[in-house]
């Protein structure tokens, strides 16, 4: 979805951190709200477990609407329907996304059931499985479709889903990430691939009401969004 706030954010960190020699990196800041003293490449799994269980996911299987027009400009459909997961569906100990909110440049805070409209998001996840790609998105019920990894801030690109560490552990995705979001629900959906998918890809799937997945899953945590 192309985002001209969205940029205009993420400039506007990158400016302050480049004007005042004082101010915390972006990428020390969350590293040290998420437990350590330092931005690494991964965070030990001792680290944030008793963050990931406070964090309360539930676990969700998407299943793609039977009606609506499907996707308009800029990525926008209607929301999701999801039920639990099911005796066939991928295990969730096959991995997970954890969600904590930044408020007003302070340290990581764990998302249980909402978070405030202007709050930075950041991510960390599990891969159990051993997936090799990522992608995670969110959908209000208005439909908007807000892109966190990866980043889609101009129409005109094509990104791919992020390659992931597949070793034991919690990892900390460093980027904090803020976007207008206009709804007052938010569905936060984590796709673990075993190959690349762009996210053309991905909204042409659920455009057609099909999203296949054959060997990843789907991961899905729906929140409210308070001002």
């Amino acid at each position: 979805m192309e985002c001209s706030e969205c940029r205009g954010r993420y400039g506007r960190h990158l400016l302050l951190s480049k004007l005042d020699p004082r101010a915390m990196a972006r990428e020390e800041r969350v590293a040290r709200g998420l437990g350590v003293g330092r931005a690494i490449k991964g965070v030990p799994g001792a680290v944030l477990g008793p963050l990931a269980l406070a964090a309360a996911f539930v676990l969700l299987l998407s299943r793609l609407p039977s009606g609506g027009d499907g996707f308009a400009a800029r990525g926008r459909r209607p929301m999701m329907q999801t039920t639990t997961l099911g005796p066939e569906a991928p295990s969730p100990t096959k991995g997970a996304v954890y969600v904590h909110r930044v408020v007003a440049g302070g340290s990581p805070i764990p998302v249980t059931r909402e978070i405030h409209r202007d709050d930075e998001l950041v991510f960390a996840y599990e891969n159990q499985g051993q997936k090799q790609n990522l992608m995670i998105f969110g959908v209000d019920e208005l439909g908007h479709v807000y892109w966190y990894f990866p980043a889609w801030t101009d129409a005109r690109d094509n990104p791919f889903s992020i390659g992931i560490d597949s070793t034991p552990g919690t990892h900390e995705l460093r980027e904090a990430i803020a976007h207008p979001i206009v709804g007052r629900k938010l569905e936060i959906h984590a796709l673990f691939l075993d190959s690349p998918l762009s996210v053309r890809e991905v909204e042409t799937m659920i455009a057609e009401h099909r999203l296949d997945l054959p060997t990843g899953f789907e991961q899905v945590q729906t929140l409210q969004v308070v001002p």
